[in-house]
């Protein structure tokens, strides 16, 4: 068995073939060939920590099979003992007979496939000429973002806004250094939401974080922060003048409070979502019709997209002769 650190993950993998894996991954997902039962979640008895279990399947209809199982975890105590936040491991098993391939560190695995999933959805809904991307929230996600919507659109200027002044000036240098981006800190929310051509919020905020008025006609909103029922970071007022369309539908109408809440209240049905991102990449539905529509995309993870990403590092990797390999028998 092959394991592989963030650092040979990310030397195994690039964005833009993250990209291209995670979109054909969608696509066998909405024609069938893809196996991703609803993720197990547990919390602590203290509340205070958090697990989620996801495994993924891609069948032998597609041409290159993979199996994975995914455990993440967040502790919101663990930032105060100097550790982060969360952290993810990954096991990658070869399909045809059951045997472990593979173990990966799995938070750049998360990081770099939603990145990509945002890039492919961006490729749909966002406007060809897209030049501002406005990112709520500078924390582990954005960086990824930033890089994934980059590769889509002629990204030219971020607008930034994090409630921690020392995440957000150190965002801003690293996105300046390493996407050759030029970067600009917002005093607001809103500040952000109303400059921007594409809209990201990656939040773990329980309440909406900008006014739904302030955007621009034509912008598109990509929120990835919350996947909880009571949670959510875009406003009933977003929600009802967008185009909504989402990674998945089971996983949404379980868990996405951007979309459930407003559908509680009346403000919205299951009808008014659109599209899964499977059915925009298979053009069985269509995306964005003019310059002037508002798309929201509303992402709560599907765990395929960690097995595709993983399967191709692992692949690339072994090809290189990057990782350790251990045996467990």
């Amino acid at each position: 068995m092959l394991i592989l650190s963030r650092e040979e993950i990310a030397e195994s993998i690039t964005m833009t073939e993250a990209i291209g894996a995670v979109e054909a991954a969608f696509a066998a997902h909405v024609n069938g060939y893809t196996m991703t039962p609803p993720r197990i979640s547990m919390t602590t008895r203290d509340n205070h920590g958090h697990f989620l279990c996801m495994p993924s399947l891609m069948d032998d209809r597609a041409s290159s099979p993979a199996l994975s199982v995914k455990v993440y975890s967040e502790f919101s105590r663990s930032p105060q003992r100097g550790l982060p936040l969360a952290c993810a491991t990954l096991l990658l098993i070869d399909p045809m007979n059951g045997q472990p391939l593979a173990l990966l560190e799995g938070m750049y695995l998360t990081g770099i496939r939603t990145g990509a999933a945002s890039a492919v959805a961006a490729r749909y809904l966002a406007r060809r000429n897209a030049e501002r991307l406005g990112l709520i929230g500078t924390g582990f996600q954005a960086f990824f973002q930033a890089w994934g919507i980059s590769q889509v659109r002629p990204i030219e200027h971020l607008v930034i806004y994090d409630r921690s002044s020392v995440t957000m000036h150190a965002f801003a240098k690293r996105a300046r250094r390493k996407l050759g981006l030029s970067v600009s800190c917002a005093r607001s929310p809103d500040e952000v939401a109303a400059s921007s051509d594409i809209l990201v919020t990656a939040t773990n905020s329980c309440e909406p974080v900008f006014e739904g008025t302030k955007l621009r006609d034509g912008t598109m909103v990509i929120a990835i922060g919350s996947f909880h029922p009571q949670k959510r970071e875009v406003d009933s007022k977003t929600v009802m003048r967008s185009k909504v369309y989402v990674d998945s539908y089971e996983g949404a109408l379980a868990e996405a409070g951007d979309l459930l809440i407003p559908i509680k209240k009346g403000e919205i049905s299951r009808n008014d979502i659109k599209g899964e991102l499977g059915e925009l990449v298979t053009r069985r539905v269509p995306g964005r019709q003019s310059d002037e529509e508002v798309t929201l995309f509303k992402a709560v993870g599907l765990a395929i997209e960690d097995t595709v990403v993983a399967r191709f590092a692992y692949e690339r990797a072994v090809e290189k002769q990057v990782g350790t390999t251990v045996s467990l028998l």
